[in-house]
């Protein structure tokens, strides 16, 4: 069990002994996702520290990127997306410059920390600015996936991340995966969310109800639309994500879907911030435990 952005990390390295383009800029956070090593100093020659500054964290990072280098920038979701949108808008989706962030503790696993540092609205937040591509890896299988797409093609790339240390899928490579069960109604998910789906998919199935289910990793509308054109039967999608009502990948599935194709969401409730608390518990409190959940699906898709 890992948190996803060390295994970023862990990738980077790895790429960084072989390029001199890769540079690292934290905004402050890098005891969090294992930029410094044990006696405090960066694991990354060219790093840049940038304090809590998210504006000028992502100018910088932008300027490195129009001079020729491959920046990666690192700082939590809910302080990049939102402190930062500007800059992302102007500095480097409009210039479509290769500068990928990653966003660590997305969703609403925030610990004692609560809605200050809960991102529940980040996608929307990038959605709605455009030109930015969106991964939502949930394993290390995902990471290295994301890592070497960006790496094929640079471009401007966000990829959100849970507080959550997690395992791996075990399911086969590929941009979208799943369990193989076909169907007309599919459970689509993302990122941490694809770990509850795969619990209460297990459970369904221990009980006799095979439930058609994918994960994707890649959110763009492109990877999207070639899925759903790919599943001549589909009827319905039922969307789990963590990740607020508005703006996420159920919002996105609802603007490519072809008419006569239904989609539902599962997601944390409009208008919450998150709050302080154990994810097990705020799961509970809001239906996305493996119980309420397998409940739910069997309701939207059965």
């Amino acid at each position: 069990m890992k948190r996803l952005a060390l295994s970023i990390v862990d990738e980077l390295r790895r790429r960084a002994e072989q390029s001199d383009r890769i540079w690292v800029l934290d905004g402050d956070l890098g005891d969090s996702y294992g930029l410094y090593d044990a006696q405090g100093r960066p694991v990354f020659s060219r790093f840049v520290q940038a304090g809590i500054a998210e504006q000028a964290l992502i100018g910088v990072a932008a300027g490195l990127a129009v001079s020729g280098q491959w920046p990666w920038v690192f700082s939590f979701s809910a302080f990049l997306c939102h402190r930062g949108a500007d800059q992302i808008r102007t500095c480097v989706a409009s210039q479509g410059l290769p500068v990928v962030m990653i966003g660590s503790h997305a969703g609403a696993a925030s610990g004692t920390n609560g809605a200050s540092h809960a991102s529940l609205s980040d996608l929307g937040v990038l959605a709605s600015i455009g030109g930015v591509d969106l991964w939502a890896p949930a394993d290390a299988a995902d990471v290295e996936l994301a890592v070497g797409s960006l790496a094929a093609s640079p471009r401007p790339a966000y990829v959100r991340t849970s507080r959550e240390p997690v395992g791996d899928l075990r399911l086969p490579p590929g941009v979208v995966r799943g369990n193989g069960v076909a169907g007309e109604t599919v459970l689509l998910s993302c990122g941490y969310a694809s770990h509850w789906a795969q619990e209460a998919v297990q459970a369904l199935a221990a009980d006799g109800v095979p439930i058609p289910w994918r994960h994707i990793a890649h959110l763009g509308e492109t990877v999207l639309a070639q899925w759903i054109t790919s599943q001549p039967r589909l009827r319905g999608i039922v969307v789990l994500e963590d990740h607020g009502p508005a703006g996420g990948l159920a919002d996105t599935v609802r603007r490519i879907a072809p008419p006569g194709v239904t989609v539902r969401a599962l997601s944390w409730p409009s208008g919450w911030h998150g709050e302080s608390g154990a994810i097990a518990d705020l799961r509970r409190a809001h239906g996305l435990d493996t119980d309420a959940l397998v409940r739910r699906i069997k309701e939207n898709m059965t």
